[in-house]
């Protein structure tokens, strides 16, 4: 069974880039949201580099990688025959195209050429924590939903990130069945594009509210795929865990598998990678103060160059 992966990458420090989104703002008139089309969305700290060491280190048998950008390449990128770059026009109808919304980009992953049936995909900030294998994502040829157990939030304002995943827990449940609410893993997530396709038909309110070409905070969560898997196509849920105290108590005195863990401040995340040793990992909205020991953190952790990477700027 050949696996691929996916990766969605934007570097927002490319002038060029940032003239494009600046020129594509003031046409369509797109009022600035920090949350949604600040520099938090498209900052890169050269993760992508260390996230690719890490699929070489602990997933050797990915067939092959797709990076999904923004006509853009990473400048120490060099050609290999096992990565593509996939520029958007490549996927969206041309009407779509150029889009700032990883949302809207996510919708038409399963349209990549050469795309195999099998595919894990990522955000250039997820990463390998230790050898994983075929089986870690799919099970007797259908993929492993990762899930985060969670209550339905409440008092939120209607656009933040956390109202698409209700979003789309309620557009289950009022077209399906009533089931537990979940969050996104906010991890390597695997999918089988005959799934992907058919959650897609199943559930158009999905791509409907997913057409902005920023986000706006009134999409549906990708999620809507995650729980037609689980709940409808009969492929196996696994619910992820938190690094709350219990658990971490818990962990040191009884070892158990963690898939992932997430953090946003890096002194809690070195913390529990130390105590969890997780199959993968993410330091999600890093701060700028955290920037340096993670960078330092990523060299310590994946030092050996890549094939792909131009020695000269490492």
């Amino acid at each position: 069974m050949d696996i691929d992966l996916v990766y969605s990458w934007v570097d927002g420090r490319d002038p060029l880039f940032i003239a494009s989104k600046q020129e594509t703002m003031k046409k369509l008139n797109i009022p600035f949201v920090e949350t949604h089309t600040g520099d938090i969305r498209y900052v890169e700290h050269d993760e992508l580099r260390y996230s690719l060491r890490s699929v070489l280190k602990y997933a050797p048998w990915i067939r092959h990688i797709y990076i999904v950008t923004n006509n853009q390449c990473p400048k120490w990128l060099r050609e290999n025959p096992k990565i593509t770059i996939v520029n958007q026009n490549d996927i969206l109808p041309p009407a779509e195209y150029p889009t700032f919304s990883s949302v809207k980009i996510e919708m038409y992953l399963d349209k990549i050429p050469g795309l195999s049936e099998h595919f894990i995909y990522g955000c250039d900030d997820f990463f390998f924590g230790r050898s994983v294998q075929p089986s870690d994502f799919f099970k007797n040829g259908k993929p492993i939903v990762y899930l985060d157990c969670h209550r339905i939030p409440q008092n939120t304002n209607g656009k933040t990130w956390i109202d698409t995943v209700v979003r789309a827990y309620n557009l289950y449940c009022t077209k399906r069945k009533k089931v537990r609410f979940y969050s996104p893993a906010h991890s390597f997530d695997a999918y089988t594009k005959t799934l992907f396709q058919k959650a897609k038909e199943d559930f158009p309110e999905f791509e409907k509210a997913n057409q902005n070409f920023f986000r706006t905070g009134d999409e549906i969560q990708r999620i809507i795929i995650q729980y037609a898997m689980a709940f409808d196509y009969g492929c196996p849920l696994k619910k992820c865990h938190h690094g709350q105290f219990v658990i971490r108590t818990i962990r040191k005195i009884i070892p158990f598998q963690t898939y992932r863990i997430m953090r946003m401040d890096f002194k809690k995340f070195y913390r529990d990678f130390l105590i969890f040793k997780p199959l993968t990992f993410c330091v999600n909205d890093l701060a700028e103060k955290d920037e340096a020991d993670f960078l330092r953190f990523l060299q310590e952790e994946f030092p050996e160059l890549s094939p792909w990477e131009f020695i000269e700027n490492q």
